[in-house]
């Protein structure tokens, strides 16, 4: 009965002459994907999808981070990724380019459905394009307290009247990132 199909689908699940699980399956966090991808065709890794290694060192360094630990920037993230993650740093021209932008966009667009809508209607759209302007904000905030090798915690500081805006202001407005890496990731471009 090893070989019969079970009331899954599944042929030989657990039996013995069932073929070793793939290299893929073994490890806890690709396990999940196994399991729920297992009537789909899947490509096997292979040695070549795998990052050169740099046998100089005795460690074995990957080549993508060669680059991080020798200090150059690292690879420009795509626009999404910019604008709504909260991972990495920003440099200053970029903060404010996308702050600015993203500012004026919302603004405006909050115009235009205020004048060509009823007001019930008006605030059920201004309210999703208010939503993801803070959104996109307050990562580029968070990126920018990263480029200054702070945690994302010191965002908290904007919400003290006064003094915290200013600090706010200076730290992410107006401060030098650190040189080349920190813990946050490569120095922005």
């Amino acid at each position: 009965m090893a070989g019969a199909p079970s009331q899954f689908g599944r042929r030989g699940a657990g039996s013995p002459s069932q073929p070793a699980r793939p290299y893929a399956a073994q490890s806890a966090s690709s396990a999940l994907l196994v399991a729920t991808q297992w009537n789909r065709p899947s490509k096997e890794p292979s040695l070549k999808d795998l990052p050169p290694l740099d046998r100089d060192d005795d460690w074995a360094m990957p080549t993508s981070s060669r680059v991080v630990a020798s200090g150059a920037a690292g690879p420009k993230p795509n626009l999404m990724t910019m604008l709504f993650s909260s991972r990495g740093r920003v440099c200053r021209r970029d903060y404010w380019t996308f702050n600015i932008v993203i500012t004026m966009s919302a603004v405006l667009a909050i115009l235009a459905v205020a004048v060509s809508l009823p007001a019930e209607q008006a605030l059920l759209v201004a309210a999703p394009i208010a939503l993801v302007s803070a959104r996109i904000r307050s990562c580029l905030r968070i990126k920018r307290w990263h480029d200054r090798d702070k945690s994302a915690v010191w965002v908290l500081v904007g919400l003290v009247p006064f003094v915290g805006w200013v600090w706010s202001f200076l730290e992410c407005g107006l401060a030098q990132g650190t040189p080349g890496p920190n813990r946050y990731g490569p120095s922005p471009i």
